[in-house]
């Protein structure tokens, strides 16, 4: 058997070059290799890491586990725009879209504004269905959906009435998954994208801003009250970033004894 795949890579290597040979390598590792091995989860990892900014001393993809409430307000400032195809209603500016964004510093008024996770759409609406018990079709989500489909024929990605709801009830299911089972990683779920975790940004005094990614499992965690969810840092604010620097070389000073449970502190501290 060895022998075969041997002549089948020379063979690939010869007609059609080393670049098809390494694509046709790394397809048979996917297929052969259990996805939740630690082999292909840091192969992804590295694959990823490569694409990203890189730009502060932190791995782009670390984990951290937090407080669904240490994450209060979002990045820049909530828009609201209507966009039938879109996902989302609530937009965030400056949002720092991309895989090139993670690991990023950036500078900026970017985390001084004051527009709060509970503000979005679909976390109030999570949260009336399931701590008041209003029905999906009471919520202000769904009748401001439904608004926006009789004007404009379509809305979160949905033609009519039933397709509305049938998108709303399943939400139903992801906060059951979670109740019953907690809430896991990507890499415990046998995913291997680590950027699909629910991520963050960090402002410059340390505080964490949600970013877009992961909003519903966010609302998830918060109305159920978890105690700590997995999240990846994407972005730091540039005096963030100076005062991780300082720490990682020179200890932590007096001034900044307050961090020291910080989690994002952890990886230079411990």
């Amino acid at each position: 058997m060895a022998t075969y795949y041997t002549k089948k890579a020379f063979e690939i290597f010869r007609k059609e070059g080393p670049v098809e040979l390494s694509k046709s390598i790394s397809s048979f590792v996917r297929r052969q290799v259990v996805p939740k091995s630690d082999l292909l989860w840091k192969y992804e990892k590295h694959k990823w890491k490569k694409k990203s900014a890189n730009r502060t001393d932190a791995d782009p993809f670390k984990l951290i586990w937090i407080g669904p409430k240490q994450i209060q307000f979002v990045t820049g400032e909530i828009e609201h725009n209507y966009d039938p195809d879109s996902p989302h209603l609530d937009q965030f500016k400056p949002r720092f879209s991309g895989i090139d964004s993670f690991g990023g510093v950036r500078d900026g008024d970017w985390d001084t504004h004051e527009n709060k996770f509970a503000e979005i759409w679909e976390y109030k609406a999570i949260k009336q269905w399931y701590r008041q018990n209003i029905s999906w079709q009471e919520t202000d989500f769904f009748n401001k959906h439904l608004d926006l489909i009789e004007e404009y024929g379509r809305s979160y990605k949905c033609n009519n009435r039933d397709e509305l709801l049938e998108k709303c009830k399943t939400y139903e299911g992801l906060l059951k998954n979670v109740r019953e089972n907690g809430f896991k990683t990507q890499r415990k779920q046998g995913k291997l994208k680590p950027y699909k975790e629910i991520t963050v940004n960090i402002g410059r005094n340390g505080e964490f801003l949600f970013n877009g990614g992961g909003r519903h499992r966010l609302s998830i965690a918060k109305v159920l009250n978890l105690e700590k969810i997995p999240v990846i840092i994407k972005v730091r604010h540039k005096s963030w970033q100076e005062i991780r620097n300082e720490i990682r070389n020179n200890g932590l000073p007096e001034r900044y004894e307050d961090l020291y449970n910080h989690p994002d502190l952890q990886d230079i501290l411990n």
